[in-house]
């Protein structure tokens, strides 16, 4: 369970580090204005309390998912630049993606179904996983976990 729980919070703040209007922005730019985001919202997501059982679990995702939102909302208002838009457009995908099973983990929690929250940790660690590497192919540091 404290892996579970321990992920959840690594795995609210990169989502909340997460294309949309305005000018295209160039790799540098990009990169610079991504990270400032990330780690604005990470910032907001360590303060909150962390959860030492389901309960805490369910608290969690209820007071950091409109956090990561937020964050993920002001990402997607960035336009990368041509060359990387695919991949950026992919990175947001496992950030949505990982939005979601957040929400379904909070579920999960509420219902204090343990091996659902086993499964779905373990999928969102996987996804987790990929949309760092995307991550830190595009150049972010701050939007993504080291290792």
């Amino acid at each position: 369970m404290r892996v579970v729980l321990g992920f959840t919070a690594l795995a609210l703040a990169a989502a909340a580090a997460g294309c949309g209007g305005g000018d295209r922005l160039s790799q540098a730019e990009y990169v610079k204005q991504a990270d400032a985001i990330c780690a604005k919202y990470e910032e907001r997501l360590d303060a909150l309390p962390q959860p030492k059982s389901t309960a805490g679990l369910k608290t969690l995702v209820d007071k950091g998912l409109p956090i990561a939102r937020e964050g993920n909302a002001e990402l997607n208002e960035l336009k990368p630049p041509e060359d990387l838009e695919s991949k950026v457009e992919e990175w947001h995908k496992r950030n949505d993606r990982n939005l979601e099973l957040i929400e379904e983990l909070g579920q999960a929690a509420e219902d204090g179904d343990e091996e659902k929250i086993q499964t779905l940790a373990s999928e969102a660690d996987e996804n987790e996983s990929q949309a760092d590497r995307l991550a830190r192919e595009i150049g972010l540091e701050d939007c993504a976990e080291d290792g």
